[in-house]
């Protein structure tokens, strides 16, 4: 029997990362699947899914994590977000959504590729949102930014935690872009893309879980009408198990071995925003988490 390939999903404790996990330890039982989080999940697993708990906002626990790892991962679904509510807070100086949304996911990729840990046909997934498209029809905060430098200090509109999730969702696409153009330059052979869950109202997920009792009640409530929210405001809407299996999808499906940078909805490919093309803000991303982080090469 050949050795069992590895899926590492961030976020995976809740909502359509453990919806994705579940569908990806389903779908390849003699492989592992690996959910990240700061807590256990309210459900029993499946034993080919193993849970590794660590903060994602935190870069020394993230090295902690991948000091410790030694297999070959296939597939990295970065997928772990959150939104933040109240005063705004930072870890190691940036802001907690950034960190976590944007900064941890980085810190984690460069982690298993400086140890040679992803295969020479991985997957890199990032999660992200419609709402990091300001013409998105129903966007109830659009992105606002300037520079990763000031999404990352959140010291001006940035401070509004909604404003900031569809930055941090922005910030998605764009290092998905960048990192798509420096892997072809590189000659990798890995898939990347950005996808976009739709609106997962009720979905089990803690996304809100720092983000106040306002916040919670409201996804609450729209967890009992998501078709009266597509036809209110136009957004898209899934459920938990519809998200994590196109999530899933993306990681194994044939359909998509060796795809360049491509941003799906669901199970469709569709443009990314306008901005997230932006190859200035995408190069500047790309060198202020690369200073951030410390790493010496493009790739």
């Amino acid at each position: 029997m050949s050795a069992p390939a590895y899926y590492i999903v961030t976020g995976g404790t809740s909502g359509i990362g453990l919806e994705a996990a579940k569908a990806l330890a389903s779908a390849k039982p003699n492989d592992k699947v690996i959910i990240t989080g700061r807590s256990k999940p309210q459900v029993q697993l499946p034993p080919n899914i193993e849970l590794r708990t660590f903060d994602l906002g935190s870069v020394a626990e993230i090295n902690a994590f991948v000091d410790g790892w030694e297999h070959p991962v296939s597939a990295l679904l970065l997928n772990a977000g959150l939104v933040t509510g109240g005063k705004t807070t930072y870890i190691d100086g940036v802001e907690r959504a950034f960190a976590v949304n944007h900064l941890g996911g980085a810190a984690l990729f460069f982690a298993l590729y400086k140890k040679g840990l992803l295969t020479e046909d991985a997957r890199i997934i990032l999660t992200s949102s419609g709402m990091h498209d300001s013409e998105m029809v129903g966007n109830p905060a659009k992105p606002h930014w300037e520079s990763a430098a000031a999404v990352a200090a959140a010291k001006g509109p940035e401070a509004d935690p909604t404003v900031q999730y569809s930055n941090t969702k922005l910030a998605n696409v764009l290092w998905a872009h960048a990192l798509s153009r420096h892997a072809e330059e590189k000659g990798k052979r890995w898939t990347i893309a950005a996808y976009d869950p739709a609106f997962v109202p009720g979905g089990g997920s803690k996304l809100t879980r720092e983000g106040g009792v306002v916040k919670a009640f409201m996804f609450g409530v729209m967890s009992y009408i998501p078709s009266l929210v597509t036809l209110m405001t136009g957004i898209v809407t899934s459920t938990g198990p519809r998200s994590g299996k196109a999530l899933a999808d993306l990681a194994i499906g044939d359909a998509h071995k060796n795809e360049k940078m491509a941003y799906y909805q669901l199970e469709n490919k569709v443009e990314s925003s306008k901005q997230s093309h932006d190859i200035a803000l995408q190069d500047d991303l790309w060198d202020w988490t690369n200073q951030k982080l410390g790493v010496k090469t493009s790739l």
